[in-house]
């Protein structure tokens, strides 16, 4: 649920950008300092006037046109800032057309007005002068419509963006290329029934490129988008479309099985070799077990690996699925931060079990939505074995700051009392909450799940939202 109108005022503190100078002759010295005057009050007003759109109001429309008028005369610093506030104002319409795209005179307007495809051409085509304006604000804030098995899909456009590249810094250079390149089906091989028509070495060259970005680049952005870049990428490698690469690992005889064995071995020591090899090790004799793997692999992101996973035991004739974290370091002092991390979970899951006092038999199970150094973030279902009675949303929600070794509340992760946000978050959900919700965090944001009286609902906050209580560093790594 979203409201543009966001409710609390920002104060944005632009910071000044000094351009370094080189040694010159004494000659040559007033000149270098005129020239470099001109460029910082350049580089300077570029920015304050980029910064006063940083505001509750503004879209990611603004925040693109902007880009587009100005960025080609930014340095690299202030451009890599103007994408990175491109990316967090896009969340927002990310969540507002996922809710609009199911409304059928959006998609007749995509379908028929536009001829399927997201066409700036074509967008006059649309009559209705409202659906039209949002589809050309997807177009203003670098964003197109891909579609995944006929579904549409609002992603950032990445052809678009690379056009403006040129002034970025490499990192971030280099990463848009690549996006661009697997959004627009770039990686393309020999066509062949048994290779699929992908370039997997290629695919894989450029995962490593990414691997070594997040080994070196200390920018809480780049750290962002380069996980989610190298998530597409595992995608594009190992999944495929419509998960058709999946069977490679149970059957092992292709000639595409045999590229990625190859690939192990000649990028040994990297992410991508060991994710081939722990697929090659697992046996798999469906795709369930092939899809588990993966998703375990960058549970905590590329640089990490430590992972979770469900333990399934018995107690007085229930049947519980929980989850366990593995923390790779072996080191006898995180080897006991992992059995007090565990022991924490199981006792929590258990505990709220107890306290629903159910008397039928039943399953519970719980499911992994976010991890990083810091945070783990599950859900728990709860569904009885007997179909014919009601479950009544017997759900738990949860967020583990594991470093200190306790779940963590609403506030506590604002690190402000509930009371001063209520208010706001309210007029943003529509909604009264007489209590502090329960919330878990995700890659884009958080979610807040409050307690309305007969029914279960939620709210999703994106790091839009989250702008007027958040840095970017806090958001991805907490207060």
């Amino acid at each position: 649920m979203k409201n543009s109108k966001r409710l609390l005022t920002i104060i944005i503190i632009v910071s000044v950008f000094i351009l370094g100078c080189t040694k010159q002759d004494k000659s040559s010295s007033k000149e270098v300092t005129d020239v470099n005057a001109n460029t910082n009050a350049s580089e300077s007003k570029i920015m304050n006037g980029f910064m006063k759109l940083i505001k509750p109001n503004s879209t990611a429309s603004d925040i693109g046109k902007y880009i587009k008028d100005n960025i080609k005369d930014a340095n690299e610093s202030d451009a890599q800032k103007m994408i990175e506030y491109l990316m967090i104002y896009q969340t927002e319409v990310k969540d507002d057309f996922s809710e609009k795209m199911g409304k059928s005179e959006y998609l007749e307007a995509l379908n028929k007005d536009m001829g399927g495809v997201l066409d700036a051409s074509k967008i006059k085509n649309i009559s209705d002068k409202d659906i039209r304006a949002d589809y050309q604000s997807l177009i203003d804030g670098f964003m197109t419509i891909v579609r995944y098995e006929e579904t549409p899909v609002i992603e950032t456009d990445w052809k678009v963006l690379n056009e403006y590249s040129s002034v970025m810094p490499e990192d971030l250079k280099e990463m848009i290329e690549i996006y661009k390149k697997i959004q627009n089906n770039e990686y393309k091989a020999e066509e062949s029934e048994d290779d699929l028509s992908l370039d997997r070495f290629s695919v894989a060259e450029d995962m490593i490129k990414v691997e070594n970005i997040l080994k070196t680049n200390k920018s809480d952005f780049i750290e962002w988008q380069a996980n989610e870049l190298y998530d597409v990428q595992l995608s594009t490698l190992l999944v495929g479309p419509e998960g058709e690469y999946l069977d490679l690992w149970t059957t092992k005889n292709s000639k595409a099985y045999a590229n990625l064995i190859n690939i192990k071995n000649k990028y040994k020591g990297t992410k991508v070799s060991d994710t081939i090899s722990a697929l090659d090790n697992i046996k798999a004799e469906d795709r369930v077990q092939v899809i588990d793997k993966i998703n375990q692999v960058l549970q905590f992101g590329v640089i990490s690996d430590n992972y979770l996973k469900n333990i399934e035991y018995n107690k007085d004739g229930n049947e519980y699925e929980v989850l366990q974290l593995n923390i790779s370091d072996k080191k006898e002092k995180e080897k006991e931060k992992q059995d007090k991390i565990n022991k924490i979970i199981k006792d929590d899951v258990e505990k709220y079990v107890d306290s629903l006092n159910i008397k039928e038999p039943f399953i519970i199970s719980t499911f992994s939505n976010f991890g990083n150094e810091k945070y783990i973030s599950y859900s728990g279902y709860l569904n009885y074995k007997d179909y014919s009675i009601d479950n009544k949303n017997l759900n738990l929600y949860r967020t583990l700051d594991y470093t200190k070794e306790k779940y963590i509340t609403l506030e506590e992760y604002f690190g402000t009392n509930f009371d001063s946000i209520k208010d706001d978050l309210e007029k943003i959900t529509g909604k009264s909450l007489e209590i502090m919700p329960e919330f878990q965090i995700f890659d884009d944001g958080i979610t807040l799940y409050p307690v309305v009286k007969g029914q279960e609902e939620y709210i999703h906050l994106n790091y839009k939202d989250l702008i007027p209580y958040f840095t970017l560093n806090e958001l991805r790594h907490g207060k």
